[in-house]
């Protein structure tokens, strides 16, 4: 199996609107303003990254991306799994302990997203892929300091 660059970035845009959607839900049913105030943060910049995915999606149109059985069989397996759960109903998110249950929950997603942007940089030939998809996985890493932070501060 052969993937090309936009197969690849779609799967980045799932997962970045995965992430758009958690963190606009978790906004609200945050207790706290502060607590809101993050949420929308992160959001916004899931955003951007869905953008600038969209962005290389255009761009890239017609190159080969990646070339192989195992790395295309890894990547339709995360395209088909929601990294977000959205089915929890509302509920289940109230709460004192919930606002920390949902930090927890995004500190493993934005785990699992440095882990996965890791993999396509990996496996990226183009040079300003590779140079974007960096600065992604930076900032990723940079939302599971912001979840460290919050999940120490609330007790845990």
């Amino acid at each position: 199996m052969s993937l090309n660059r936009i197969e690849v970035f779609k799967i980045a845009q799932n997962l970045e609107s995965q992430g758009i959607e958690f963190y606009n839900k978790a906004m609200e049913f945050a207790d706290e303003d502060g607590h809101k105030s993050v949420f929308n943060d992160l959001a916004a910049m899931e955003t951007q990254h869905l953008a600038l995915f969209k962005e290389f999606e255009e761009n890239f149109k017609d190159d080969a991306y990646m070339d192989s059985d195992d790395i295309g069989k890894y990547l339709d397996r995360q395209y088909h799994t929601s990294l977000f759960d959205h089915e929890q109903s509302p509920d289940e998110w109230k709460g004192i302990d919930k606002v920390l249950d949902i930090f927890m929950s995004a500190r493993s997603k934005e785990v699992f997203s440095v882990q996965f942007y890791s993999f396509i940089y990996d496996n990226a030939k183009s040079e300003e892929a590779r140079a974007a998809i960096k600065r992604v996985i930076e900032e990723e890493k940079g939302h599971v300091a912001i979840m460290d932070k919050y999940i120490a501060s609330l007790g845990k």
